[in-house]
């Protein structure tokens, strides 16, 4: 967080930003430790693991999650044995999870969660647990799935594209193994909801790629892929933290999916601006931002930088419906709640990056690169 929007915070909720720093704090040193365990576990899991079961480990991933095309068969684990031997095991690893793990891991899943934890008084073992393989291991391996379905993952400066295709495969399923391994000493109600929330994740995940592909995509659909895709995986780990504190919280589960609709929608913004990662301005697809965009074309509309305007208006607006949503249920936590300030803040400061990003975005600086990207894209 800039200073910026720390002292401006501090103002606002001197008590929640208090807690906000202290919780960042823990969170990227549970970062630094889980990081380590998990280059550690998948060090081990590779090494100990022949040619075969590396193979039938993707399989049994791909059959899981329902996509026949993230298994690696003998050769694909032949050139990934070749590639961990040029550029060593413990380095490929190690660029797989950095590459990998989403870059609000620390501030969107960490942070929350731990102060989630400590506001119901779950004991550290089952928090450091659940967060590792819940909030850790399969959103880094739904991250790196997705990656690799959209064909987009983010090259490497010395391993050929292929071979790193090949890795992220074997990582994804490595990664999602070890989590189930953690999760499965939780008890079976945490299982029950962690496959709920694998099989909305899934279902998500195919309705995105088909929305990839087609000329207009209803609003609903575009809701369903959002809810799943992006709000499931944080309201997974969210729901769990709650089952194992008696599931006496469940704003928690509602709140942290509005949320992270809430921040996809900044992120959308981000990635039409070419900012927060991304190495140009690109239209994000599928979007709330493409489909106000078509609807807009479908109405008669022509002028594409008019039409990109009243879209992200329009998406911003939805962003602002899933903000108030975030603000009632936060409420519901109460006055006693003791790590309620720092939701507040979170809370706050997530809207305010919404807020700058769209109003940077209505600026136009982009505009002359995305309109014959959205030409495309309307016209597909």
């Amino acid at each position: 967080m800039e200073l910026k929007y720390i002292i401006e915070m501090a103002f606002k909720n001197r008590r929640g930003m208090l807690q906000a720093l202290n919780y960042h704090k823990k969170a990227k040193q549970f970062w630094r430790e889980k990081r380590a365990q998990l280059i550690g576990e998948l060090y081990q899991l590779l090494l100990s693991s022949s040619g075969e079961s590396l193979s039938d480990l993707t399989r049994s991933f791909a059959n899981r999650i329902g996509f026949p095309e993230l298994c690696c068969d003998k050769d694909e684990i032949r050139r990934f044995r070749e590639t961990s031997n040029m550029y060593g095991v413990k380095e490929l690893i190690e660029n797989l999870i950095d590459f990998g793990a989403r870059t609000k891991l620390v501030s969107m899943l960490i942070a929350p969660a731990l102060a989630q934890a400590e506001g119901i008084g779950i004991d550290a073992k089952n928090t450091n647990k659940c967060i590792y393989s819940v909030g850790l291991c399969h959103p880094i391996s739904a991250d790196m799935s997705d990656c690799i379905l959209d064909d987009d993952i983010p090259k490497h400066p010395i391993i050929p594209y292929e071979n790193w295709v090949i890795a992220y495969k074997i990582g994804a399923a490595s990664i999602f193994y070890i989590g189930q391994k953690h999760a499965q000493t939780l008890g079976d109600r945490i299982m029950e909801r962690l496959e709920k929330g694998l099989d909305v994740v899934s279902e998500a995940q195919r309705l995105d790629l088909e929305a990839k592909k087609s000329s207009y995509v209803p609003l609903s659909v575009i809701e369903k892929i959002y809810d799943g895709k992006i709000g499931e995986i944080e309201a997974t780990i969210f729901s769990c933290i709650d089952i194992l504190g008696g599931s006496r919280h469940p704003q928690f589960e509602r709140g942290s999916l509005y949320l992270a609709n809430e921040v996809q929608i900044e992120d959308d913004n981000q990635e039409l601006l070419g900012e927060g990662g991304h190495e140009k301005p690109g239209i994000p697809n599928p979007s709330f931002f493409l489909n106000f965009c078509r609807d807009r074309w479908k109405r008669g509309e022509r002028d594409l930088e008019d039409i990109m305007r009243g879209a992200a208006i329009d998406s911003y607006r939805k962003g602002e419906e899933y903000h108030a949503k975030v603000k009632e249920e936060c409420e519901k936590l109460g006055s006693t709640f003791h790590t309620k300030p720092f939701f507040e803040v979170t809370i706050l400061y997530m809207h305010k990056l919404l807020v700058e990003s769209h109003n940077r975005f209505l600026k136009g600086t982009t505009y002359p690169i995305l309109k014959p990207q959205l030409a495309k894209l309307i016209a597909f």
